[in-house]
């Protein structure tokens, strides 16, 4: 069975994070204590203003200075009264296919 190598962060209602998995941490170069209970505004830059969406893409910059684009899917987390409480992310590395697609941009003109 193959390995999917995805990145997955949760955020609680104050954007701080509870939860990120270790491909996130592999990729990044940072250490889970370095992460957990940090505002992604305060380790990344954030390329939206406002409210959160769900569905976006984004370049995350490692530790070591690579950037890496990847396409992120969120869901937000309610309870049972339909409170938000946080927030879920899948993030899938699109860094090759950016590449690939500025290339035949490239070639084209």
């Amino acid at each position: 069975m193959g390995h999917v190598n995805l990145f997955a962060v949760m955020f609680n209602s104050k954007a701080e994070i509870i939860y990120c998995n270790g491909h996130f941490v592999r990729m990044t170069g940072l250490s889970v204590d370095e992460v957990m209970g940090r505002n992604w505004d305060d380790i990344f830059v954030s390329p939206w203003a406002g409210d959160f969406p769900l569905h976006h893409e984004s370049d995350l910059l490692t530790r070591d200075g690579e950037r890496y684009w990847v396409r992120w899917n969120s869901i937000l987390l309610r309870d049972s009264a339909g409170t938000m409480v946080g927030v879920a992310s899948i993030g899938e590395d699109i860094t090759e296919r950016r590449r690939l697609e500025r290339a035949m941009l490239d070639a084209s003109v």
